[in-house]
C-alpha cells in the first residue's frame, strides 16, 4: 500500500531524512544496546529489513527474527554523554536508548496504522512458587500475551488498512519523519508520551483486568491536542465534537473516519470520562483502537504536508 502510493514522495522523504539523521560516527566511539520489537498487527520481509538498514545504518540496525519480530539495535555516541558522572551513566544510557526506542515504535505505528512495542511481558515471576501438590512437582504458569479482537479499520470497510499487513520500506520512512517532527516540535511532547502509553497498556497482558479506558483517553487526549495545536492552530475548543469533526475534514480524513469519530466521541462522553453511572458500559478494545487509528490518520497528513511540504496521497 505505501510503496504504491508514496513512490513519488519517495526521494523528498529521503532527503528530509539526510537533513536530520546524519550520524557521523563508527562503533567503536559508541554504546550499542539490542532489543526485540514485536510487530503486533504487521509482517516485514527480509527485503524490508535489508532496504531500512541501508537506509539507517549507522544509527540503527535490524535483524530479523521471524516475520512479526525483528531485533533492533541502536548506536549511542559516548560524546553525547559528556559530563555526565558515572555511577550516573547507567541509567542516562537507558533512558536515552529508551526514548529513541519508544519513538521509532510510535512512528512504525503511525505508518502501519498498527502497534509495534519492544518489551513484552510474560509475568513468570509474578507467582513466586508454582506447583502441582498431586503430582508433587513444578508447574508452568505465564501469560505471553493477550490477543484483541478487530474494530471497524480492519473488518474490510477501509480496504487499505488491511494492506498494512505487510509494510515495506516507506513505513520506516515514515516513522523516522515522525522521530523527526517530534524532536524539532515541542508542542507535540504530550502527544508522543500519551500515545507511548498506549502502546505500552496495549502490550500489557492482563487476564483479570483491561486498560481499554486508559488507552481511549490517552489517544483521546492526543487526538485533541493535534486537533487544537496544529490543525487548527487555536488554544482551546468551543465546540469539541464540531471543532475535531473540521479540523478532521481538514485532514481529509476517509468519510467512513468521520462516522467513527461520531462513536469515539459519544464514548468519550458517556463512557470514559464520567463515571456518574455505576452501571456504565467501559470501553473496549475496538473504542481503543478506532480512536488511535484517527490519530494515525492526523498525524501522517501533519508528517506528509506540513513537515515534507507535500501533498497528502489519498487512498481510495
Amino acid at each position: 500500500m505505501y510503496k504504491d502510493a508514496f513512490s513519488d514522495i519517495m526521494p523528498i522523504l529521503l532527503k528530509e531524512l539526510g537533513k536530520n539523521f546524519r550520524l557521523k560516527t563508527n562503533e567503536a566511539t559508541c554504546f550499542r544496546l539490542t532489543t526485540t520489537v514485536s510487530c503486533y498487527t504487521s509482517t516485514i520481509s527480509l527485503e524490508t529489513v535489508r532496504e531500512a538498514n541501508e537506509m539507517l545504518n549507522p544509527l540503527f540496525s535490524i535483524e530479523l527474527i521471524d516475520p512479526s519480530h525483528f531485533k533492533l539495535t541502536i548506536l549511542l555516541p559516548k560524546k553525547s554523554f559528556k559530563g555526565i558522572e558515572k555511577d550516573q551513566l547507567p541509567e542516562a544510557i537507558f533512558i536515552k536508548a529508551t526514548k529513541h526506542i519508544n519513538m521509532m515504535c510510535v512512528g512504525l505505528s503511525i505508518a502501519t496504522l498498527g502497534r509495534f512495542w519492544w518489551h513484552g511481558f510474560n509475568w513468570r515471576d509474578r507467582f513466586i512458587e508454582k506447583f502441582d501438590n498431586e503430582s508433587n512437582s513444578q508447574i508452568d504458569v505465564e501469560l505471553k500475551h493477550m490477543s484483541h479482537p478487530v474494530s471497524f479499520y480492519t473488518d474490510g470497510k477501509l480496504q487499505y488498512a488491511l494492506d498494512t499487513k505487510l509494510f515495506d520500506i516507506s513505513s520506516f520512512l515514515i516513522g523516522l519523519l515522525f522521530i523527526s517532527k517530534s524532536q524539532l516540535e515541542t508542542t507535540w511532547r504530550l502527544v508522543s508520551l500519551n500515545y507511548i502509553k498506549g502502546l505500552h497498556l496495549f502490550a500489557t497482558p492482563v487476564a483479570d483486568i483491561n486498560f481499554y479506558d486508559e488507552i481511549f483517553m490517552c489517544y483521546y487526549r492526543c487526538l485533541e491536542n493535534l486537533c487544537t495545536v496544529s490543525i487548527l492552530k487555536k488554544k482551546s475548543l468551543k465546540n469539541e465534537h464540531k471543532d475535531i469533526t473540521r479540523a478532521l475534514e481538514i485532514c481529509k480524513v476517509p468519510k467512513q473516519a468521520l462516522v467513527e469519530f461520531n462513536n469515539v466521541y459519544k464514548i468519550r462522553s458517556s463512557i470514559v470520562a464520567h463515571c456518574q453511572n455505576p452501571n456504565s458500559t467501559l470501553a473496549t478494545f475496538e473504542h481503543a483502537h478506532d480512536v488511535k487509528i484517527l490519530v494515525d490518520l492526523v498525524l501522517q497528513n501533519i508528517i506528509l504536508s506540513e513537515f515534507v511540504k507535500t501533498p497528502v496521497p489519498q487512498f481510495n
